[in-house]
């Protein structure tokens, strides 16, 4: 077998890859129990030697509940890290020393530039038959609500978080707006606003 046979036998092996039902009733909830209906596929399993003539392939499913009933995310999201990092603004004095007398502090009644940076890592669900590596897609509707139900809203939340008087609610702006995504699954959404406070 040449490469080029185990490079369409490996192909083969995901595009036959898919969920199947297990149970014809769904995952109906009586009050007592969940019943299952799908198994869904949770991991696969490819090795060969190019030099060889040997090549296997294995894969596995779950008919677990918090997988098969509740699993894929809607969002394509399977498991998300937030970090929220505040910089507060502080009121502004700067000093200044007068030689052989004393140090002079003047204070110009301002603050500097309050700052909220919110960062998520998503781990994203594996799509059967997608080919992450020479074929990446943009993984839109994950992104999306990383950025609109996610990361705005933590951005928002920093004016009910910090006790501080005469903020500014409506005078925010972006500083920061970065995504990004890989072949392993993974998508990165960071963003960091700027806020003023009143004299």
């Amino acid at each position: 077998m040449d490469r080029k046979e185990q490079a369409a036998r490996v192909k083969d092996f995901y595009n036959s890859l898919k969920d199947f039902d297990i149970r014809d009733d769904g995952c109906a909830d009586d009050g007592h129990t969940v019943v299952v209906d799908n198994a869904k596929l949770k991991s696969t399993t490819v090795s060969y030697n190019p030099n060889g003539r040997t090549l296997s392939y294995s894969s596995s499913w779950s008919g677990d509940t918090s997988i098969a009933c509740t699993y894929p995310d809607p969002n394509g999201i399977r498991k998300a890290e937030i970090e929220t990092e505040d910089k507060l603004p502080q009121r502004i004095k700067e000093e200044y020393p007068i030689i052989q007398w004393k140090m002079l502090v003047h204070d110009p009644k301002q603050t500097d530039i309050g700052e909220r940076s919110v960062s998520v890592k998503a781990f994203l669900d594996r799509i059967p038959n997608e080919n992450r590596l020479t074929d990446p897609k943009l993984p839109a509707v994950a992104l999306k609500h990383m950025s609109s139900e996610i990361v705005k809203k933590e951005l928002q939340q920093v004016f009910d978080d910090n006790d501080i008087d005469n903020i500014i609610e409506d005078d925010m702006y972006i500083k920061l707006c970065q995504w990004s995504f890989d072949s392993k699954g993974s998508a990165n959404f960071t963003a960091s606003v700027n806020y003023l406070q009143k004299r």
